[in-house]
């Protein structure tokens, strides 16, 4: 992939899925633009990426700290993370890695493994922008329509489809009004529950 072609990509945090009892979900957004994607991993990759981001030190090395010591003891390098493909509703990745003699490798690994490894090298998260198309929403487009529509229509929460619930409650924590991201929440809660486990977005 040509260096103008990537789409930098931030990791915002993880949050519990929903959906899918049991996991998470990573969400990343685009660097300079409020679009963004989640994808769902595990509890153990959660915590490893949460551990990262919340800047704790577990009593042992978790597993990715030992892959990144077991790297930087043979002078293994982190380059980049490309989150190259989504395939039948599955995010692809690769970690490209250099050798001391500055050979570059391209290495298949799982979306969240490979974040994990980014967060703890520093190394920079990349996708293409077929995948950003194909998966990522507008935050603040989503909720400028709920708004809209909200204004227009005087749809009730409890109608609103479940993207817009979501897009709403991101902007209602990160304006810290609890009580109504509270009550979105529990909308959110009782509409996945009458759903089936129909899960898009995990990963490979």
């Amino acid at each position: 992939m040509n260096a103008d072609e990537k789409i930098r990509l931030e990791v915002v945090g993880v949050t519990y899925n929903q959906i899918s009892n049991g996991a998470y979900a990573l969400v990343l957004q685009e660097a300079g633009s409020t679009r963004r994607l989640s994808i769902v991993i595990g509890l153990a990759e959660a915590h490893s990426i949460f551990v990262r981001l919340q800047d704790l030190t577990p009593p042992r090395p978790l597993t990715h700290d030992l892959m990144v010591s077991l790297m930087r003891s043979h002078g293994i390098k982190l380059k980049e993370v490309c989150i190259d493909r989504y395939v039948d509703g599955m995010f692809m990745s690769e970690v490209i890695v250099t050798a001391p003699d500055g050979k570059e490798t391209r290495i298949d690994s799982r979306t969240s493994d490979a974040v994990a490894l980014a967060l703890r090298t520093d190394a920079p998260i990349y996708t293409t922008p077929q995948v950003m198309e194909a998966t990522s929403r507008d935050v603040e487009a989503l909720v400028a329509k709920a708004l809209e529509g909200g204004t227009k229509k005087r749809v009730k929460l409890e109608e609103r489809p479940l993207e817009e619930l979501h897009a709403l409650l991101e902007r209602a924590v990160a304006q810290e009004r609890y009580e109504q991201a509270a009550k979105i929440q529990k909308i959110i809660q009782q509409k996945t529950s009458q759903t089936s486990d129909d899960t898009h977005g995990n990963e490979e």
